[in-house]
């Protein structure tokens, strides 16, 4: 492992040797419960063997075709089936390989929308949209501070916790004031935005009435909306997309991927309004990439998208997700628990912290130990420091094996509790 350059350099070096369904087993043998989807993708467990097969299909037929030269079934296939899933005829797709991609593309074509006539993006505090300079560029996370200097220039507003507002019960949405006045006032090429917030921001859910406004907004100052759904499609939440819980919602962008490939292909999506696209017929470049709709990705998200409905795991998820809410019931109860929150098979529990102990990595650390593998993440709101930990475990997961899961997230907490109370 000496010669692999890690992600971190002070986590762990452990080893996953193999995997099935929901568990996955280290080079020691040890096994741990997915209680995350790995992150937030591998959502239909590790073994599916209708998605390898149909890889290995793909792959006997054709492998490989840029986009420049010819087109596949394959991707076409795929693009029908996803504006199938969105319920609007009125779009069409552009494949690539990640979320981070997918954002580029989707910064790229508001500026192409747009040219000349502004020079900024604008997007929310505490975000987290990718790792590529354009989708760096629109973060709001601390990440982004160590690459400041090269980064374009974003207005950032403030995200809308709406559970932890004082106005909650009687809110005049009076927080949106401030965007209204920003971005009528500078024109911009885009909003970029989580519905329900990824990992890095909780699945923290925005209230209709709030989406409806800024949604408003935008389309009053021909600002893009673009919906980032990379951690919350497909069915993650007990929907297609996130965004089909509100009413009479249509954003111009949407990027989709961890939902999309499932684990078992790089592929993502940007899916485009066409009254957009319409301004786009003179550019020929949207985000020139080698790999874009390569046909064995395309294959495997189709065969996934397949499965998803087929065993109608979408409603299933929608039913559990109540369920879910009322066993983290307990765990709601310690006292270093702030609140648990969540939809669908997405939830998060926030961590009351004090200077910035960050708890949700310490429960995490206990969860791996005792063989629950999770997502922990942190956010940062008027200089005090806040953690979570992120809930997501695969479609496949039955009822049983998500309860195991709770219980070994409550002996953690209270493991936790007994040292810090």
């Amino acid at each position: 492992m000496e010669h692999i350059l890690p992600r971190f350099f002070n986590h762990s070096r452990k080893i996953a040797v193999i995997a099935k369904d929901i568990y996955v087993f280290d080079e020691n043998n040890k096994k741990y419960l997915d209680g995350s989807s790995n992150v937030l993708n591998v959502n239909l467990g590790y073994s599916q063997l209708e998605i390898i097969n149909e890889i290995h299909k793909q792959s006997d037929k054709l492998i490989y075709m840029h986009n420049s030269i010819m087109l596949s079934e394959a991707q076409e296939k795929l693009s029908d089936q996803l504006i199938e899933l969105l319920g609007m005829k009125n779009f069409s797709c552009y494949f690539c390989s990640s979320g981070s991609e997918a954002i580029e593309a989707a910064l790229r074509i508001s500026q192409l929308v747009k040219k000349n006539k502004t020079k900024k993006h604008a997007s929310f505090n505490n975000s987290y949209h990718g790792s590529t300079m354009g989708a760096l560029s629109i973060s709001g996370s601390v990440v982004r501070n160590d690459f400041i200097d090269t980064l374009f220039d974003t207005t950032f507003f403030e995200y809308p916790f709406c559970f932890s507002c004082e106005k909650y019960k009687h809110c005049d949405y009076s927080c949106l004031n401030e965007i209204e006045k920003e971005i009528s006032k500078e024109n911009y090429y885009s909003l970029t935005f989580d519905p329900v917030g990824s990992n890095a921001l909780g699945s923290n859910i925005m209230k209709s009435q709030y989406l409806s406004r800024l949604s408003e907004i935008c389309r009053k100052s021909q600002t893009l909306l673009i919906l980032d759904e990379i951690s919350a499609s497909i069915g993650r939440t007990g929907y297609n997309f996130s965004f089909q819980s509100y009413d009479d919602f249509k954003p111009d962008i949407l990027c989709i991927s961890k939902g999309l490939g499932v684990g078992y292909a790089n592929i993502a999506a940007v899916i485009v309004n066409n009254d957009v696209i319409d301004n786009l017929k003179n550019d020929w470049n949207i985000l020139g990439n080698t790999y874009n709709g390569h046909p064995i990705a395309c294959a495997a998200a189709s065969k996934a998208i397949e499965i998803i409905k087929r065993e109608n795991l979408i409603n299933s998820n929608r039913e559990l997700g109540i369920k879910i809410n009322n066993w983290f019931e307990i765990i709601r109860q310690n006292p270093i628990v702030l609140d648990v929150q969540g939809i669908g098979l997405f939830f998060t529990i926030r961590f009351k912290d004090k200077n910035g102990t960050l708890n949700a990595k310490k429960v995490n650390e206990l969860n791996k130990k005792n063989g629950l593998l999770m997502l922990d993440s942190s956010i940062v709101r008027e200089n005090q420091y806040y953690s979570h930990l992120t809930f997501t475990p695969p479609f496949i997961s039955k009822e049983n094996e998500i309860k195991e899961m709770i219980e070994i997230i409550q002996k953690s907490i209270f493991e936790l509790s007994l040292e810090v109370l």
